[in-house]
């Protein structure tokens, strides 16, 4: 890997992304500490190393894992005798394919991909026994020169997880909470982009509000004006008697109001009919000569019990004279 490499990128700097790790020469010394344990190996220094986490309590500080070719050689030519030899090979997960032979031993050793295709430069494996840490400025991005136009280096959902999940078995190694930088960005970006929508948007929006509170208030307006209407016709149904009209033009005012609160309808007012005691319906009849009566729109009026009274003695004068 040439010296000339570019540093790595903060937002690069996630889980399962592989990045490169300079050779000590070029690092303060203790830079590289151990997570799980004490010392840290000499040949770490100057491999791709895969960030295995990057904790929120400590942003500047990444956690990962030594990612190594074994002398180029394959797990199964180094480790291909015996149940010990087995076990060790457990500690390394093989990348890109499983060197395998037969069916049982694909099935027991399990495999990381990269995500879109990408491959590293040699037949490498993830040593999940030991977990290191350093801060993510020292460290450089990863490179191969079997493909340049290959920018991104990440394995995929699964296997991240597998490899979580490998290390939790054997190191004891918990990740615990992320820092979400990256995440937040994208967040406001996605916030950014639906304000503006929501801008362009706002006059439509507000159109359609308005249209749907004049629909709103229309409706009321029906309805207000169909119960005004049907507690006028039921005293007139029911048979009871009508409130006393002392002010006329009270009247006046709420037929005014009816008939404007009334949309596009036209409805004929209730009839107002004029209640009058049986005794002076009879004396109206025989002073007017068994007339009918023409009907009238004034609004009734109460005669007083004295009135109805000395009608009442008037009309049984006239009947015992005509006797």
């Amino acid at each position: 890997m040439s010296t000339n490499q570019a540093a790595v990128k903060e937002a690069h700097v996630v889980q399962g992304r592989v990045i490169w790790l300079p050779v000590e020469e070029d690092l303060p010394q203790g830079a590289v500490q151990r997570v799980n344990g004490r010392c840290v190996d000499e040949g770490i220094y100057g491999h791709p190393v895969v960030v295995v986490s990057r904790p929120a309590e400590d942003s500047h500080t990444v956690h990962f894992q030594i990612i190594t070719s074994r002398q180029r050689k394959p797990l199964g030519n180094m480790y291909n005798r015996s149940n010990f030899h087995l076990g060790r090979r457990n500690t390394y997960l093989p990348i890109a394919s499983p060197d395998a032979n037969s069916k049982k031993a694909a099935k027991e050793l399990q495999t990381l991909r990269l995500k879109n295709g990408a491959r590293l430069q040699w037949g490498t494996h993830v040593n999940i026994r030991h977990v290191y840490k350093i801060d993510w400025s020292l460290l450089k991005a990863y490179t191969n020169p079997e493909t340049p136009d290959t920018k991104q280096f990440r394995f995929d959902r699964e296997s991240r997880k597998r490899l979580l999940a490998k290390t939790m078995a054997l190191a004891h190694y918990e990740p615990g909470s992320q820092h979400r930088m990256r995440a937040l960005r994208a967040l406001e970006r996605r916030r950014a982009i639906f304000q503006s929508a929501s801008e362009k948007q706002r006059p439509m929006l507000r159109r359609a509000l308005t249209d749907s509170m004049l629909a709103s208030q229309c409706i009321v307006r029906r309805a207000h004006t169909r119960r005004l209407l049907v507690s006028e016709d039921r005293p007139m149904r029911s048979g009871a008697r009508l409130p006393n009209l002392k002010n006329k033009s009270t009247t006046t005012q709420t037929s005014e109001v009816q008939s404007d609160t009334a949309v596009g309808t036209k409805r004929p007012s209730p009839v107002v009919r004029t209640m009058r005691h049986p005794l002076d319906f009879l004396l109206g009849r025989v002073t007017a000569g068994f007339k009918v009566s023409k009907a009238t729109n004034e609004p009734p009026q109460r005669r007083e019990k004295s009135h109805i009274w000395t009608n009442a003695k008037g009309a049984l004068a006239v009947l015992v004279a005509s006797i």
